[in-house]
């Protein structure tokens, strides 16, 4: 065979390998069905695979993701599917070596027992979008999330705890972007919500509410932590259109790295902190080594008038500093923007006798721990209301048959099942039945 034939042999072998790489398609596994557990769909997948996982609670732990597999839910919505650790170990571990590897749509919960991540220990990138992670704690560093570098989307983090840095989550030297973040109710001697620590790379946070997270007792503490490498002066994070408010200790910590005043306010670096609210934090806004950030780059210090954060609704109300007609920057800060805030019936609403039997709201909605569902009788009639979780288990009766007159009523529900135990956060439903007439609505515990 001739010089010329033996690269022709060639090209054709590389084409028809090239050819068959091509016609392997990446696969789905679905729980239950190819997989009886979310560890068994994961162990079949390979690089570019789907593990799709329907509505319910698995109790398993130590799960790992690898690079290049997407892990999701069916839905795609965190309360439908529900990952408990049950406190055996970590819940997930995510060893993507890119972006493309995904976490998305579940509530992650029950994690302890490791130094790093009890919730998820992102190795080196990944996505995680779309998730609930709560009731995570232990270790040393990042109760909740524990990320190299990690894209973050809509994620809502509560009650994770550890013992230094990053109740909720911890960034290492990471470069991702995080958006659309609340951070409610962790628990972390330095960076109770979020604490960074800045290398060689910077993370692009906006949209964040970090909001009633705590310190040990003892200790005064700080909502959001930075430190980090003095030669890193160039590459620390960029934080915007956030809220950090009436946290346990100070707002925002900046601390072991010299704050570039000069180089920040004549534009050659990016703000650490721009078109953002602080206020209202026990110990005070700003620490370590930066300055009062108020009105510098679009920062104010003002209540951001939140629906009802005592009972956790974080959005905003009509006329709020927060919103873009409110503040000088035009823009929305925090992860929520203008809610419904209406917080009870009015008592001349309720005492009128309606045409129809009807399932008014409940309020507040979001809620911890208690709210009110109000309903309405055109004549009088047995009623029964009771709540069930996203399983459609019965959770508790709050009305068991018994007569009403015609009118409007209310009903108020603790946030505990029929045997006085507190539930989880997540979404829960209520169905009214009157006779043959039955209406149902939806409603989310986020303590």
């Amino acid at each position: 065979m001739n010089r010329f034939n033996r690269r022709c042999a060639a090209v054709v072998s590389m084409l028809v390998l090239l050819s068959v790489a091509l016609s392997v398609q990446a696969a789905t596994w679905r729980v239950p069905g190819d997989a009886a557990s979310i560890g068994g769909g994961l162990a079949l997948a390979a690089s570019g695979d789907s593990v799709i996982v329907a509505a319910g609670t698995y109790h398993e732990h130590d799960l790992e993701v690898s690079a290049g597999v997407t892990l999701r839910s069916a839905t795609g919505l965190p309360e439908c599917v529900i990952i408990d650790a049950q406190g055996q170990g970590r819940v997930i571990s995510v060893l993507g070596s890119s972006m493309e590897t995904r976490v998305e749509g579940f509530t992650i919960q029950g994690g302890t027992g490791v130094t790093k991540g009890c919730g998820i220990h992102v190795y080196r990138f990944a996505t995680l979008a779309h998730l609930i992670i709560r009731d995570n704690k232990g270790g040393s560093f990042g109760g909740g999330i524990y990320a190299g570098s990690a894209d973050l989307e809509d994620i809502i983090f509560s009650d994770n705890a550890c013992e230094y840095s990053g109740g909720g989550v911890y960034s290492d030297d990471g470069q991702g972007t995080w958006r659309d973040l609340i951070l409610v109710g962790n628990t972390a001697r330095q960076g109770s919500g979020i604490a960074i620590w800045q290398g060689v790379n910077g993370n692009k946070i906006s949209h964040v509410t970090v909001v009633g997270n705590h310190a040990p007792p003892g200790v005064t503490g700080s909502a959001v932590y930075v430190f980090g490498e003095e030669t890193c002066l160039m590459h620390y994070p960029s934080i915007r259109q956030s809220i950090i408010a009436f946290n346990e200790g100070f707002g925002l910590v900046f601390e072991e790295i010299e704050f570039p005043t000069l180089l920040w306010l004549e534009g050659e670096m990016d703000p650490l902190l721009s078109s953002s609210n602080v206020f209202g934090n026990s110990a005070g806004n700003y620490s370590g080594t930066i300055p009062d950030l108020t009105l510098w780059h679009g920062n104010i210090s003002v209540d951001p008038e939140f629906c009802g954060s005592e009972w956790g609704d974080y959005h905003l109300r009509a006329g709020s500093p927060c919103l873009p007609t409110g503040n000088y920057t035009r823009t929305r800060m925090g992860c929520l923007g203008e809610g419904d805030c209406t917080t009870a019936i009015p008592e001349e609403e309720m005492a009128e006798t309606p045409s129809v039997d009807a399932l008014l709201r409940n309020y507040p909605n979001p809620f911890n721990p208690y709210t009110t569902i109000a309903f309405a009788l055109a004549a009088q009639g047995p009623v029964r209301l009771a709540v069930y979780d996203i399983s459609g288990r019965l959770v508790k009766t709050l009305i068991a048959d018994d007569v009403r007159s015609a009118g409007r009523h209310e009903a108020v529900w603790n946030s505990r099942d029929e045997r006085g135990r507190p539930v989880a956060s997540g979404i829960y439903f209520y169905r009214l039945e009157v006779g043959n007439w039955q209406d149902e609505g939806k409603m989310i515990l986020l303590k």
